[in-house]
């Protein structure tokens, strides 16, 4: 018959089109965030490290461009400074548990 489909019963490519199906299922499952920060159990570390970041960048910046009020400055800062050591303590406390 000129309708028959011939399927590909190599080995190799098998495993090829299984590590494609596992790659687009994790994918799926992670979603749109999923892919920024990653799935499973690293993504928590993954969030908080962002945050840190963020947080540190966002200090600095307002540090940087707002030199006229230092009362500012420090009230920002004293905000901001809690939470930074927290996702720090966040972060070290996880790789204790591991």
């Amino acid at each position: 018959m000129a309708d028959d489909i011939k399927l590909d019963t190599n080995p190799k490519s098998m495993s090829n089109i299984n590590i494609i199906h596992e790659t687009q299922k994790m994918q799926i499952e992670a979603g749109a965030l999923g892919l920024f920060f990653g799935a499973g159990k690293n993504a928590p570390t993954n969030v908080v490290g962002v945050v840190l970041i963020l947080l540190i960048l966002l200090g600095c910046v307002y540090t940087f461009f707002n030199t006229s009020n230092k009362d500012a400055i420090e009230s920002f800062w004293k905000i901001i400074t809690p939470i930074i050591t927290l996702a720090i303590g966040h972060l070290i406390s996880g790789k204790r548990q591991d």
